[in-house]
């Protein structure tokens, strides 16, 4: 949802699918085929390991596991569409109101909110 949003501002034919880059240069991005794409910016929208691998020169982050849990709720308790970070403690680190960004995370009428805690949970517990 939030990428069609993203693209919807952008002109025609500056979004190509399908097509598996392998490496960010200078000057725009080389595809798996071989085909050079130029560009006067690049969106690296994966994660950053493979970004690391695409960019030369970019390190590859360490990684934390996050757990989220989501709920349904019957009317949004903040109304804007924003982000609560949590910097105070380590139970949470940051909460929103999935569908005050983008209304299709929740069906007609209802609210998904959806927090964000460090670790993994534990099953069985």
């Amino acid at each position: 949802m939030v990428p069609r949003l993203l693209a919807a501002g952008l002109p025609t034919g500056a979004v190509r699918l399908e097509a598996e880059v392998t490496e960010v240069t200078g000057s725009g991005v080389r595809t798996r085929t071989g085909d050079h794409i130029e560009a006067s910016a690049v969106v690296i929208a994966t994660d950053g390991t493979t970004a690391a691998a695409l960019v030369p020169g970019l390190v590859p982050p360490g990684w934390h596991p996050v757990t989220t849990f989501y709920y349904r709720l019957p009317a949004s308790p903040l109304g804007p569409p924003v982000m609560v970070i949590d910097g105070q403690d380590e139970l949470l680190v940051n909460a929103a109101v999935l569908s005050d960004v983008a209304s299709g995370y929740a069906p007609a009428r209802r609210v998904a909110r959806g927090n964000f805690t460090p670790g993994l949970p534990q099953i069985g517990a």
